[in-house]
C-alpha cells in the first residue's frame, strides 16, 4: 500500500512539472510575441515621426544610403574605365612593338608584303587608328594584331 501511494506521489509530481514546463514555454511564446508587436509599433512611430524630403519622399538614412550606393557605383564605373583605357593602352603598345619587329624583320629579309586591307598601299600605312571607319581594323587593334602575326606566320617571316 506504501508502494502504491508513494508511486501515485511520484507520478502526480512528474506531471507537474511537464504541466510547469508546458506553462513556461507559453509564457516565454507569449512574451516573444508581445516583444515583436512592441517592436513593430515602435517603428511605425520612429517611421512616422521621422522627417521626409517633400520632393522624394525618403528620410535622411535613406538619402544617405542611396547617395553612397550612387558613389560606389560611380567609383566602379571609373575603375572600370580606367581598366578599359589601360588594356588599350597595353594592346596598341604589343601591335606597336609586333609591326617594329616585323618591318626590321621584313627589312632584313627584303620582301615586299602585301597590304592587310583596302586602306592603303602598303602594310605599314594600315593599322587600327589609321584605317577608314569602314574597315575591319577601324579601332580593333586585336583583329589588327591577329592579322598581322598570322601574315607573319604565312610568309615565314618568323
Amino acid at each position: 500500500m506504501y508502494r502504491r501511494l508513494f508511486m501515485d506521489i511520484e507520478r502526480e509530481q512528474v506531471r507537474e512539472t511537464i504541466r510547469r514546463k508546458e506553462h513556461r514555454e507559453k509564457i516565454n511564446r507569449i512574451k516573444k510575441e508581445k516583444e515583436l508587436q512592441r517592436q513593430e509599433q515602435e517603428e511605425q512611430v520612429r517611421a512616422a515621426i521621422e522627417s521626409r524630403n517633400p520632393v522624394t519622399g525618403e528620410t535622411a538614412e535613406e538619402a544617405k544610403e542611396r547617395q553612397r550606393e550612387e558613389q560606389m557605383h560611380v567609383k566602379e564605373i571609373m575603375e572600370m574605365h580606367r581598366k578599359r583605357k589601360q588594356k588599350n593602352k597595353e594592346t596598341e603598345r604589343f601591335v606597336g612593338a609586333l609591326r617594329a619587329a616585323m618591318q626590321e624583320k621584313v627589312e632584313k629579309q627584303g620582301i615586299t608584303l602585301p597590304p592587310l586591307c583596302a586602306c592603303s598601299t602598303d602594310i605599314w600605312g594600315s593599322g587600327p587608328d589609321m584605317c577608314a571607319n569602314n574597315c575591319m581594323f577601324y579601332r580593333n587593334p586585336k583583329a589588327y594584331a591577329k592579322a598581322l602575326s598570322s601574315l607573319l606566320q604565312s610568309c615565314e617571316i618568323a
